[in-house]
């Protein structure tokens, strides 16, 4: 069976030296990526199955194998970032998304391309009309008037 990019984030932090997979999760926890990290606590009891799992969940398995990367170079760690880089080089484009995650690469496709835009609503509510109002005519129900 083929290994699977989570496989592989094992594989690596279960390399680290001794002390090497505290120092992952506590700069792991204390460093964000786009705006989002990992919250400590969840990272503090967690051995390198549930770290992996933690990184694959929060991120994109893309963005799980760059992180990791960095996070190992940050800790001084090159080698074993080096190897994880060459082992999934591949990995984000010939190993299959699906077999790492069920749905990942459908859903991140299904994501990026939905535009982001408000409720459909072809009535002509201006911006001066009341709140309730514009909710009634997004929601497609008559106004009630006393």
């Amino acid at each position: 069976m083929e290994k699977t990019v989570k496989d592989h984030i094992i594989d690596t932090l279960e390399c680290l030296p001794d002390n090497g997979l505290k120092r992952f999760k506590d700069k792991l926890g204390e460093t964000p990526f786009q705006g989002r990290k990992i919250v400590k606590r969840n990272l503090q009891k967690g051995g390198s199955v549930k770290v992996a799992g933690l990184l694959i969940g929060t991120f994109t398995i893309k963005q799980a194998v760059d992180i990791t990367i960095s996070v190992l170079k940050a800790i001084s760690e090159a080698k074993l970032a080096d190897e994880l880089q060459r082992k999934t080089k591949h990995g984000t484009s010939e190993m299959s998304s699906e077999k790492s995650v069920p749905g990942e690469r459908a859903r991140e496709a299904e994501l990026q391309a939905a535009p982001v835009t408000g409720p459909s609503d072809t009535s002509p509510v201006t911006s001066s009309a009341p709140a309730a109002l514009r909710l009634l005519k997004t929601l497609h129900l008559p106004p009630q008037y006393p």
